[in-house]
């Protein structure tokens, strides 16, 4: 990651009770001439239109490990997007990620994500998605000690077969679901 960009990243869980999604919202501020999320999508993340019903599909080459102390997200490149950085979870984030074995990672521009008020933050995703600066993917997790790192390929969820798996929240109706497109 060059020094002309800057990473803001919180993580947060969608659902209620036993069905909820693990999210990691990173808010890019870079000074270069293409916004970080529309090269994004170059790595494998798709365009976001609306919030309120997310349907995307496994991220392929990415990955989200964790530790209890520190996070790392892995992309198509040759060193981390996020490398062992300590990111406040709460308490059912780890949950959520691993019943599911993915993690949502929604990544935009001025999603206000160091203002308190999570309704100001919903508002900047809402607008992120209007101006088609907001992309994602379901990417898959896994739990790591400090001292031992997973790669892409040992993540349980990740194979050729799961690309065509897609992580469904639809927000109107809080149901969350990992499924096959064709039923499968």
């Amino acid at each position: 990651m060059s020094a002309d960009a800057l990473l803001h990243i919180r993580a947060a869980v969608r659902g209620r009770g036993d069905n909820r999604i693990a999210v990691l919202l990173v808010d890019c501020r870079t000074r270069l001439p293409l916004p970080l999320p529309a090269a994004l999508t170059a790595r494998g993340l798709s365009l976001v239109a609306d919030i309120d019903d997310i349907a995307l599909p496994i991220a392929r080459g990415w990955a989200v490990e964790a530790s209890a102390e520190e996070l790392t997200l892995r992309w198509p490149h040759r060193t981390p997007l996020v490398d062992h950085v300590a990111v406040e979870r709460p308490g059912v984030w780890g949950w959520a990620a691993g019943v599911r074995r993915t993690v949502l990672v929604l990544v935009g521009t001025h999603l206000a994500l160091d203002d308190p008020d999570p309704t100001h933050h919903r508002a900047c995703l809402k607008a992120a998605a209007a101006r088609g600066t907001l992309v994602g993917g379901a990417v898959p997790y896994a739990r790591s000690t400090t001292n031992q790192h997973h790669e892409v390929a040992n993540c349980p969820s990740y194979s050729p077969r799961a690309r065509t798996v897609l992580l469904t929240c639809n927000r109107r109706t809080g149901h969350a679901n990992g499924h096959h497109p064709l039923g499968r």
